[in-house]
């Protein structure tokens, strides 16, 4: 498949965002670093749909609106302790109206961009095409469970490959419950209904 915007550009776009985030001075700013994140999920949410649209319109129909929801969480006050070590949660999987992602504030903070951008890419494929985890050897795939790109480059390689198997029917799919992610890589991601 010939991809009609480098994904390198892309991406390119979307990591200064996320790097101001992470310098940002509440004082200066006037937004909570809460809402801030926030902000650039959003931003990176519709530069993802954009991108999307582009590649191949049957992706995302353009007369569709997506309602998306963001919401930063304390995972260990909201879920106890079994998510922990979880990043985020595709919250809105299986239901074709709303992408809801959750994200474990204290973890997320913590990644670099690139990463925190990973993560929610992931997610939002995990919510938007109700995408299952790629197979543990599959490390340049966005949809690998714990694999995280390690430059632009290496990102540019795993959003192509996700879209390449996604528009070929080799990512598999599922109907019910969302994935949730270990951060310690002790054990495999699952699917859980909360």
């Amino acid at each position: 498949m010939f991809f009609k915007k480098p994904l390198i550009i892309i991406i390119i776009s979307l990591i200064p965002l996320f790097g101001f985030c992470q310098s940002y001075d509440n004082e200066k700013g006037g937004l909570s670093k809460e809402n801030y994140y926030k902000l650039l999920a959003y931003g990176g949410w519709q530069i993802y749909i954009d991108f999307l649209r582009s590649e191949d319109p049957n992706l995302v129909k353009k007369s569709k609106r997506y309602e998306l929801l963001i919401e930063l969480s304390n995972f260990n006050d909201k879920y106890g302790e079994e998510l922990i070590n979880t990043i985020a949660i595709a919250l809105g999987s299986n239901n074709d109206e709303l992408v809801h992602i959750d994200i474990n504030l204290e973890l997320f903070k913590k990644l670099s961009s690139l990463e925190q951008l990973s993560v929610l890419i992931h997610e939002f494929n995990h919510d938007f095409f109700n995408v299952m985890h790629t197979d543990i050897n599959d490390e340049l795939n966005i949809m690998h469970p714990f694999a995280l790109p390690n430059d632009q480059n290496e990102m540019s390689v795993m959003l192509r490959k996700f879209l390449r198997d996604y528009l070929n029917g080799n990512i598999d799919t599922f109907s019910e419950g969302f994935f949730v992610h270990d951060k310690t890589k002790n054990k495999l991601p699952y699917l859980k209904k909360f």
